[in-house]
């Protein structure tokens, strides 16, 4: 990897790679956060298929003429691999992809038939622990694109809203005249919080005081 290698993936501001990996920090941590998210969702992924969605107004007056569904289609919809929602198929794929280039033995696989959100959710937690390979493989930014968008047709799914920011971003970066601006929004899983645009990351007790001072 050359210095001057960038991380592939959309950035307010090119980032740069360490050396070894094709993605960059910012998004490494992501990858990490959408699969342990993804993992508690589809352990409760059983549950959500029996618990009525929120209505519009359009679905109270479509109720008056059609039967309703025996349970929630966008949900089922998570675990047919030919939706637009994929997210347990994906999660397949992947681990699928994983076992095979490193030829391991100890993942997770479903049994032939219908795909079971509770093997997804063993499949998600699994990935993590071969992170640090995946993210030094030439096509880490397909995994992170893909398995991002698989947390997020699982948080739509849940309705679980984005929690608003924290504050925008402080930082001024050495090519721009004016402060990022990008919305810093609390790491779920880490005691640290990160900006969404640039991936400037702050963690640990000191770190965020000082930058709870500059925020203020």
């Amino acid at each position: 990897m050359t210095e001057a290698a960038t991380c592939p993936l959309p950035h307010q501001h090119p980032a740069r790679l360490d050396d070894g990996y094709t993605i960059c920090r910012h998004h490494q941590t992501r990858l990490r956060e959408d699969l342990t998210a993804a993992a508690l969702v589809l352990d409760d992924l059983h549950q959500l298929l029996v618990t009525p969605a929120p209505i519009d107004g359009n679905d109270v007056r479509a109720a008056k003429t059609d039967a309703p569904a025996p349970c929630r289609l966008d949900i089922l919809d998570l675990t047919d691999p030919r939706s637009d929602t994929p997210a347990v198929h994906l999660l397949d794929c992947w681990t699928r992809f994983v076992t095979d280039e490193r030829r391991v033995l100890t993942a997770p696989h479903h049994q032939p038939g219908p795909l079971q959100p509770h093997i997804g959710a063993r499949q998600a937690r699994w990935l993590t622990l071969h992170l640090d390979w995946l993210t030094r493989h030439q096509i880490a930014n397909d995994a992170a694109t893909e398995l991002h968008d698989v947390w997020r047709w699982l948080r739509t799914a849940a309705g679980l809203a984005p929690t608003p920011p924290l504050f925008t971003c402080p930082v001024i970066h050495p090519d721009q005249d004016a402060e990022c601006g990008g919305p810093v929004y609390p790491s779920p899983y880490t005691f640290a919080v990160r900006c969404a645009a640039c991936g400037e990351t702050w963690d640990g007790q000191m770190a965020l005081r000082r930058l709870g001072l500059v925020a203020s």
